[in-house]
């Protein structure tokens, strides 16, 4: 016999290797994968076009599966045939294993091939024929990864119609179910559909019971995971992540690659970014290890995009979105444009550029025109921050709000009044409690002693409140007993109120409102003074950003503490701190614009100031001086006078030493 020629019972053999292999890979054999190539390399060897075509498809499925990308496009090369229509079979089995097949080197490898419509189309037909359940549930599977970034819930709903009756199939094997399975659980989270999702979730939890299915129990995990991301329950996520570590194969890198992007994930929604950049590093170096095709690389660059974001590298995260979008399928794509709008945006914003709004109203536009809401799904912390700005910038609100209830975004500290906060508070120049952006309605005498718990809780700061003290500011003549028994029933009737029984918290003895479901005025009123004079005090502090801050601050302080309350210790020391502070900060940034001479900047912030305080002679002096410093000595004049008045109607004094003595300087000019 001639070298190389192979006789009918080799032939046979390749074939019946083949068949071996098939059977090893429905059953989730790691061993399939040599069977398989084997076949494969025979088949070739035999010139049996069609039978190398089966036995690459069947090893691309599996590989996919199996998380095994080596040779991947190598293998899909094989298929050409399949695509040009030159090997066909008359086995409705093979058609659909082969088609299927091509389908995944098609969805790994070339994602926007519009070839992939018409494989689908001959798959789906395929699966309406009587033909092995393991190959039906194995094109199933592929179809979800075809559904899923293209968002076409019809089609998965006819692939479930189809699958669905055949889950108790006995030729089913527990392996290709639970592949089946793992896949239906993302999609029909992803599509909120929550009747089949917990379906999936039971029929899964079953499988592992019955079968022990290590695949399976390891997804159940990643899919608690994922619902404990989306619900920020922390806890939950790490007994998963732990059942995922436990599971994992310490030599296997594919194992090591979804833990590090496991982590990575549950890095990024605690927004701890050095942690979620370790994590995202590590996965995406596993992943080029593996040699993953570029939509699973892709998914790996974009969490580390999201991760470099979290720490400010911009530029390092425009980049990886930017490679992203040229791997993924295009809706994927199109939410890569997304994050690189926002990320030009965030940036711009930062930097107090003047293109900032409108880089912010450019990248809320294109996810509004779409009705999508899961722009930040993997970035919680992002999202809310560019919500929070886009609110405070008055751009897409419904829309934006809408973002916010979907994910349940926490509010940033950076979120103001806009934001839709469970209860607002206003206490500056009048009193006022918003429940869900609706007045509340504060008439009674009941509401009198929990409405002044509320006021002086607010007053004492925003870090808690001993219990003891709290009681002796309001029921200073009460024996101690009694003062802590009225304080209970005043913060029962007072969470009673404002319908929000978590928002007063008692840690460790002491009394808060917490921050994440209250807004405070005076309490942002405070996180801007404190950003203004840490600005003040930069090297080269930023005049737009400084002018923005200004008007930030008479947005907040448009009156007094409590101005019409019954004056208190408390309360008077409370108003006089934050009088005090609102009149320093004025004067500080009216002073940053008298050392650049920006006379009418520095005119108009006390004038301004003046009109929320008409006693605080330091603006008049301020306001003076820069009246003098353009040589408008009538003005200058005019504003002593009005401070002279002001001062004598309301407090029966004159002007100080040095206000006089200002006022003298007028006619010695």
């Amino acid at each position: 016999m001639a070298p190389g020629r192979r006789t009918a019972k080799d032939v046979a053999e390749s074939v019946a290797l083949l068949r071996r292999g098939l059977a090893e890979s429905h059953r989730g054999e790691w061993k399939a994968l040599q069977t398989l190539a084997a076949a494969l390399d025979a088949l070739q060897a035999d010139g049996d076009a069609g039978g190398a075509a089966l036995a690459a498809a069947a090893l691309l499925v599996t590989g996919q599966c199996m998380q095994s990308y080596r040779r991947f496009a190598e293998r899909a090369g094989a298929l050409s045939g399949l695509r040009e229509g030159s090997i066909a079979y008359a086995d409705h089995a093979d058609a659909l294993i082969a088609h299927t097949g091509l389908l995944c080197a098609l969805l790994m490898l070339s994602p926007s091939d519009p070839f992939i419509d018409i494989c689908v189309e001959r798959i789906m037909a395929l699966l309406e024929l009587d033909v092995d359940v393991n190959a039906k549930f194995a094109a199933g599977r592929l179809l979800i990864y075809y559904v899923e970034p293209r968002e076409k819930r019809e089609l998965a709903l006819r692939v479930y119609g189809l699958l669905q009756p055949l889950t108790d199939d006995a030729a089913l094997t527990p392996h290709r179910l639970g592949r089946w399975l793992i896949v239906w659980i993302r999609c029909t989270a992803d599509a909120k559909d929550l009747a089949l999702h917990r379906r999936a979730r039971e029929q899964a939890r079953e499988l592992a019971q019955r079968h022990e299915e290590p695949e399976v129990v390891t997804w159940l995990a990643v899919a608690e995971i994922e619902a404990g991301l989306k619900q920020r329950d922390f806890a939950r996520v790490e007994r998963a992540l732990d059942a995922v570590e436990k599971a994992a194969d310490p030599a296997s890198s594919s194992d090591a690659s979804r833990l590090a992007w496991l982590k990575g994930r549950f890095a990024l929604a605690k927004g701890e970014g050095d942690a979620a950049l370790f994590h995202a590093a590590r996965a995406r170096q596993y992943a080029l290890e593996l040699e993953v095709p570029p939509p699973m690389l892709g998914v790996r660059l974009a969490l580390e995009a999201q991760a470099r974001l979290s720490v400010g590298d911009f530029a390092g995260a425009r980049s990886l979105f930017e490679r992203t979008a040229g791997m993924v399928a295009v809706l994927h794509a199109e939410e890569m444009r997304d994050m690189i709008r926002m990320v030009d945006a965030r940036e711009a914003l930062h930097l107090h550029r003047s293109d900032g709004r409108d880089l912010l109203v450019a990248a809320f536009a294109a996810p509004r025109a779409r009705q999508f809401y899961d722009t930040f799904d993997t970035n919680p912390t992002f999202g809310a921050t560019m919500c929070a700005l886009a609110l405070e910038h008055g751009i897409e609100t419904k829309f934006v709000r809408r973002i916010i209830e979907v994910h349940g975004f926490a509010a940033p500290p950076e979120a103001g009044a806009e934001w839709p906060w469970p209860l607002k508070i206003v206490t500056f120049g009048r009193f006022e409690l918003f429940r869900d952006d609706a007045v509340l309605a504060l008439a009674g005498k009941t509401q009198k002693k929990p409405l002044e718990l509320l006021k002086a809780l607010i007053a004492l700061g925003g870090h808690g409140t001993d219990r003891q003290r709290l009681a002796d500011f309001l029921w200073a003549e009460a024996e101690p007993d009694a003062a802590s028994a009225a304080l209970d029933m005043a913060m029962l009737r007072l969470r009673k109120l404002i319908a929000l029984p978590d928002a007063i918290r008692i840690e460790d003895g002491k009394v808060r409102l917490d921050p994440a479901q209250v807004w405070v005025d005076a309490w942002a009123f405070d996180r801007d003074v404190e950003t203004l004079q840490a600005l003040l005090h930069a090297a080269s502090p930023d005049a737009a950003e400084v002018a923005r801050l200004g008007e930030r601050l008479f947005a907040r302080y448009r009156g007094a503490f409590l101005d019409d309350e019954e004056p208190r210790r408390w309360l008077l020391a409370a108003r006089d701190r934050w009088r005090n502070r609102f009149l320093r900060s004025l004067s500080d940034a009216g002073r940053y614009w008298e050392r650049h001479e920006r006379w009418g900047d520095a005119i108009a912030m006390y004038e301004r100031g003046i009109e929320v305080d008409t006693l605080a002679e330091d603006l008049y002096r301020r306001l003076m001086q820069c009246h003098l410093a353009r040589r408008q000595l009538a003005e200058a004049a005019r504003v002593y006078r009005r401070c002279r008045e002001m001062l004598s109607v309301q407090l029966g004094i004159a002007p100080s030493a040095e206000t006089e003595a200002l006022f003298q300087t007028i006619y010695k000019r």
